[in-house]
């Protein structure tokens, strides 16, 4: 089975019918016998995503865990029962909620912290996967390895082999929701490239090689 985590842009967010057309449902179509799990979930935060990783491969193992990183931005709160991630952009906020966030992002938000937090979590992530010998790929929304992050690329903190482009790019040119989300033509276009990557560095046989 291929683990699939991430945000909305790996649930599928703005497709009328996400759980067939995502790219981790269209992957399912690619491979042999191989399903895929995907547990995109929109408004994710890079906590939940490290969080959701960790748990998932404490005591199970996939072919290959992908694994997309979200806005470092995003801060956990429970929402009607739910932890979701939030920023100042979100709609699904009450009134005082949303007072009490812009007060936050305002006031108290670091954004060099939150940068750092993820790029410790990409590492930690990437040390346990190598510890328990999981194969894995990793993705993000946008880029997420920039100038900030040199310092941890150059040093070989990060493992830059495992990254792929971000989704934002695989996407390019590809027609929009209104919400900045692929639709049905940029999911297909994120399946065929992790298709063609997974296929290249994991020998996985796909439907057309029989």
């Amino acid at each position: 089975m291929i683990l699939c985590i991430g945000d909305s842009f790996t649930y599928g967010e703005e497709l009328s019918d996400p759980y067939r057309q995502a790219w981790p449902n269209l992957l399912s179509n690619s491979f042999y016998g191989v399903d895929v799990l995907n547990l995109g979930k929109s408004g994710a935060s890079n906590d939940w995503i490290f969080t959701t990783a960790m748990e998932r491969t404490a005591w199970e193992r996939f072919l290959v865990v992908i694994v997309q990183w979200t806005d470092p931005g995003r801060l956990d709160l429970r929402i009607d029962g739910d932890i979701q991630g939030v920023n100042p952009v979100t709609r699904r906020l009450n009134k005082n909620d949303k007072k009490w966030l812009d007060k936050y992002y305002r006031e108290f938000y670091d954004d060099e912290y939150a940068w750092r937090r993820t790029l410790t979590q990409i590492i930690a992530l990437q040390n346990h996967f190598k510890k328990i010998q999981q194969p894995y790929i990793m993705t993000s929304m946008d880029t997420i390895i920039e100038k900030r992050s040199m310092f941890y690329t150059v040093s070989g903190a990060i493992e830059t082999e495992h990254f792929v482009e971000p989704l934002t790019q695989m996407s390019y040119g590809c027609k929009k929701g209104p919400g900045g989300h692929p639709l049905v033509e940029g999911h297909q276009a994120i399946a065929d490239k992790m298709e063609k990557y997974l296929n290249e560095n994991f020998n996985m046989r796909t439907t057309g090689q029989w």
